[in-house]
């Protein structure tokens, strides 16, 4: 087989080999990673609307293919709650590498450095 490269001097993407080749994830969740790493930073984009843009693949199978790209690391979804307004919304954060740990829940309403409710321990000071 012979590999015919384009040069591009903008408008493109680069993934590493190893994000490509992640045998853990299936051809359609490579595709998803592909296309939402190549999105603006901000954009909007859920199973429904990669569903409606990639037809032959369904809401079903796109929902299973952002599930693989959770597991693996690539997609982390972190929701939050306004501890004023109790408001409910959640982030999405999407990598070109697999994240080993959780990104951290947002502050909650109980007192620092105890188990009281809303308060999350993460065993990582990392996202301490």
């Amino acid at each position: 087989m012979r590999i015919h490269r384009t040069r591009h001097a903008d408008n493109f993407t680069v993934l590493a080999n190893g994000t490509i080749r992640d045998r853990r994830l299936s051809f359609t969740a490579r595709g998803i990673l592909a296309h939402l790493l190549s999105l603006p930073d901000d954009a909007r984009e859920d199973v429904r609307t990669l569903a409606d843009r990639n037809p032959g693949v369904g809401r079903r199978g796109v929902s299973k293919a952002v599930q693989e790209l959770e597991d693996a690391g690539y997609y982390v979804r972190r929701t939050i709650r306004d501890p004023e307004t109790g408001l409910v919304w959640t982030e999405t954060f999407v990598y070109d590498t697999p994240q080993d740990s959780p990104l951290p829940a947002s502050p909650g309403t109980g007192a620092p450095e105890t188990t009281e409710a809303g308060v999350t321990a993460w065993p990582c000071s990392r996202w301490g």
